[in-house]
């Protein structure tokens, strides 16, 4: 009997991005291959779920971190702002989570995240993208 219902995939890119200031970089991004985990093949068909990203090392008072997402040369994931939720006990670092409920399908199935804070400056230590098939 073929599988059925739903299929979730975690992508993780533990590549540290640092200097996230006030300004979108095309340098300071992070870079996900969707299907790495996946059944479908090298296209990517599925709908991206969460966004969790890790930062550290926060000054100047940032307190809320902005993603943007691109694939296939378009930006399927617009301008989305999040509080940063601090680590018990810490100031300089937290968890900032994301719901994108987007349906995609492309041949391109890198997803690159480019990322600006609203003050200071921050290191991205990690970022996780969950999807379904």
């Amino acid at each position: 009997m073929a599988k059925s219902g739903n299929f979730f995939h975690t992508i993780k890119d533990d590549t540290d991005v640092a200097a996230i200031n006030q300004t979108f970089d095309g340098a300071k991004v992070s870079s996900l291959t969707l299907n790495e985990a996946s059944s479908i093949g090298s296209r990517f068909s599925g709908k991206i779920e969460g966004i969790i990203v890790k930062v550290s090392g926060i000054t100047g008072g940032a307190a809320k971190l902005t993603i943007k997402g691109q694939a296939g040369g378009l930006s399927i994931i617009p301008d989305t702002e999040a509080i940063i939720a601090l680590d018990v006990g810490s100031t300089t670092a937290g968890t900032v989570a994301y719901y994108a409920g987007l349906v995609w399908a492309n041949t391109d199935d890198i997803l690159k995240l480019y990322y600006t804070c609203d003050a200071g400056g921050l290191l991205v230590d990690s970022v996780t993208v969950t999807w379904s098939e």
